[in-house]
């Protein structure tokens, strides 16, 4: 099975246990929801779902990343190739058990044009 497909399966099997579970109208009563990271973007590897409740506050979303300089994945429309090579990336440190996260992995690909995972991980081992 390919990446996008295992990660499309992610997705869904995640989509449908928030559906199920209802536990985005438990959330709504405390704020606006937002998916956020890899959910967002559809490169999952694994199950977790990055959400946001958001009330009335100081900054926005967009302007916290803008101030610490990061890319927000969730805002980018990510390129068929693009997404894959997340992908490939967050299976080899899965792979081998690194601790890179999913920011440095984003930043790597889409902002450095980055395509060999082991340039980027190689100070993790």
């Amino acid at each position: 099975m390919d990446l996008i497909t295992i990660s499309d399966d992610y997705w869904k099997t995640a989509s449908d246990f928030l559906k199920e579970s209802e536990l985005i109208s438990v959330l709504e009563k405390y704020g606006k929801i937002k998916y956020e990271g890899a959910h967002a973007s559809k490169v999952m590897l694994h199950g977790d779902v990055d959400i946001k409740v958001i009330k009335d506050a100081d900054f926005t979303q967009d302007e916290i990343f803008t101030d610490q300089g990061k890319l927000n994945i969730s805002q980018t429309n990510l390129t068929k190739e693009q997404r894959l090579k997340i992908l490939e990336f967050k299976q080899y440190r899965k792979d081998l058990g690194l601790k890179v996260s999913g920011q440095e992995i984003y930043e790597a690909v889409i902002e450095k044009g980055i395509t060999d995972p082991e340039s980027v991980f190689k100070k993790c081992r």
